[in-house]
């Protein structure tokens, strides 16, 4: 079996694409700012010998707090 990690580049995108709740409108505040971060998107071919190839999504970085402060 063989793993290729797969750098699928860097997009920016709203808070709301990755983190549930980032953006959402509430009666107080029914425009709030919405912050737009990089996010770095990877992936991971898994080539079985009996399966045949398995794409897998791997999420976000192990250092996603350093990557996309606060």
């Amino acid at each position: 079996m063989k793993l290729r990690f797969l750098d699928f580049g860097e997009i920016t995108a709203d808070d709301g694409f990755a983190f549930e709740g980032a953006g959402v409108s509430v009666i107080s505040d029914t425009n709030p700012d919405s912050l737009r971060r990089p996010f770095h998107m990877m992936g991971v071919l898994i080539e079985h010998p009996k399966e045949g190839p398995i794409l897998y999504d791997v999420g976000p970085a192990p250092n996603f707090k350093e990557l996309w402060p606060e």
